[in-house]
């Protein structure tokens, strides 16, 4: 057994106590993250019923060993581990550490191998995560006999709480072997999952769970066209499989693709009940954000932290938030808080260097998004940012060369073709910009931001005809989309249609009411009372 040893400092056990100097921007960026949720508003919210007094317990699932030395089966570690978590996080009263977090510390400790670690670095692992308890254990195959042995583990003194061993015949009887260790942890955590969830898994099909872990595996090592190609692997074969899904949001808005995060939202909520319950919260913030209501995403994020101890990923798409409403400063203290954490984080150092494009620093830009090359050439999206540095510092050819290196990396990806569309814009070769529009519609027709950017290319060559009919039919697909309804306004203003364009610059801004054009909108709207 993994003996924890209670450390002296109190840096091992709250979420409170990361290290504070090296945590306190994070800290403040929380505290911007409540004014967001609260400024503005005329009645505070209702406060919650013993928030302080109440003191969540804490639960981490580290990643399972594998006991014999055959890779094939390596993906069932972290497997057991989303399995686990995502029973484990029903519960209402248990905050739980999501296994992103567990990646990151192993990661800065420069354990690239999560199947085959020793008890003195998972011991490490547990020191240094803000969870009093932890799940371990380790599995093996042998003929057709599969064995998961799982323990539940007191870090303050090593007591083990509770401990269940699950048989099975193989890999098929996965789901069931985790149902019975979620279970038997629950008891010795003292909590209960919700009877009616008992049953529930992710997914039924062991091939599109294995393609899912894979998928979120490559995400780990910033293998975005790999990663994503698995999480389309796993939805061909389960096409209900929401957890799929989410991941492919949640990644695509960490790193700024928008379309593909729009697009793989849109089907989490035919099978809510098959999401974990922290991409539930993730994937309503990031829609609410996408999508205009920037006071509701921010809402939505302070209850997820309130569940939930945030991990780099989840930091990522605070500060994509912050970036959306552009808040560059908090933007960027996440960023740098992340990259002092974690100096190879390859998506922080290229959403730092196009938060630092944004404010006007393109030389430092350039220098974050060179690292995030020297650390992952072929990562397609540090090519898209470095196009748009180019493209600012007066390059267009440079610029061209990088978004042509990022569709050559992975041609299957709408948002590229979006990226190419703009950057034919302000080049002003239209034609090439709407055939680039035009493909990103193919790619993913249902997606509201391709018909958005679509009309966008058809305003520029004057078919503002074209361009309506585009800008309906992404309303029709998300009717609380903002930017739609902005520009159908600005349309229906130059037609002379006065009533039409209010009510559109009114939609605009009960949806976006602080949105980056709410002030344009209030000042149109007011000149045409007039």
């Amino acid at each position: 057994m993994i003996r924890f040893v209670k450390k002296d400092t109190p840096a091992v056990r709250t979420e409170k106590s990361y290290g504070f100097f090296r945590r306190l921007p994070l800290a403040i960026l929380l505290i911007l993250m409540l004014g967001w949720c609260f400024c503005g508003q005329q009645e505070a919210p209702e406060p919650e019923p013993d928030a302080e007094a109440t003191k969540e317990p804490g639960c981490a699932v580290l990643f399972f060993q594998n006991q014999e030395p055959n890779p094939k089966t390596d993906w069932i570690g972290r497997g057991i581990a989303e399995l686990l978590t995502f029973k484990l996080a029903q519960d209402d009263q248990l905050k739980v550490t999501r296994p992103a977090q567990l990646e990151a510390i192993l990661r800065i400790m420069d354990q690239t191998d999560t199947s085959r670690l020793t008890d003195q670095i998972l011991m490490k692992v547990a020191e240094r995560i803000p969870a009093d308890r932890v799940v371990l254990g380790n599995y093996h195959i042998a003929g057709d006999r599969f064995v998961i042995n799982a323990r539940l583990v007191d870090v303050s003194d090593g007591a083990v709480l509770a401990e269940r061993q699950a048989q099975g015949t193989g890999p098929p009887d996965l789901f069931q072997m985790a149902a019975e260790i979620a279970a038997a942890m629950e008891d010795g955590l003292g909590v209960e999952t919700d009877p009616g969830f008992a049953g529930i898994q992710p997914t039924e099909d062991i091939a599109a769970f294995q393609a899912f872990i894979r998928g979120l595996e490559a995400f780990r090592r910033f293998d975005i066209p790999e990663g994503m190609a698995h999480l389309v692997a796993a939805i061909n074969t389960d096409p209900g499989f929401a957890m799929a899904h989410a991941a492919q949001a949640i990644q695509a808005y960490s790193i700024g693709d928008l379309p593909r995060a729009i697009g793989a939202i849109s089907h989490t909520s035919r099978h809510p009940e098959r999401l974990a319950e922290t991409q539930r919260l993730m994937i309503k913030a990031i829609e609410e954000n996408t999508f205009g209501n920037y006071d509701k995403s921010f809402e939505t994020f302070r209850r997820f932290r309130e569940k939930f101890s945030p991990d780099p990923e989840i930091y990522l798409v605070l500060a994509q938030m912050f970036y959306t409403v552009r808040d560059h400063a908090s933007a960027e203290t996440i960023y740098q808080d992340l990259l002092r954490q974690d100096p190879q984080n390859v998506n922080a150092h290229i959403m730092l260097g196009l938060n630092q494009l944004e404010l006007g620093l393109p030389d430092l830009a350039r220098s974050e998004v060179e690292e995030a090359l020297r650390l992952k050439a072929d990562h397609p999206y540090a090519h898209i940012a470095m196009s748009r540095i180019s493209a600012y510092q007066g390059n267009p050819e440079e610029a061209e060369h990088h978004l042509r290196q990022a569709s050559r990396l992975n041609p299957e990806d709408p948002w590229i073709h979006n990226q190419l569309g703009y950057f034919y814009l302000t080049q002003n070769k239209t034609d090439l910009a709407l055939r680039e529009f035009q493909r990103y519609v193919e790619l993913a027709p249902d997606d509201p931001n391709a018909h958005d950017s679509l009309a966008e290319g058809y305003l520029r060559i004057g078919r503002a005809d074209l361009a309506e009919k585009e800008y309906l039919r992404a309303l029709e697909l998300k009717p609380d989309f903002d930017h739609p309804h902005f520009m159908l306004a600005r349309i229906y203003e130059d037609q002379g249609e006065k009533q039409k364009a209010s009510r559109m610059f009114q939609k605009y801004l009960q949806i976006s009411p602080r949105g980056p054009r709410a002030k344009e909108a209030e000042a149109r709207l007011g000149a045409l009372g007039e």
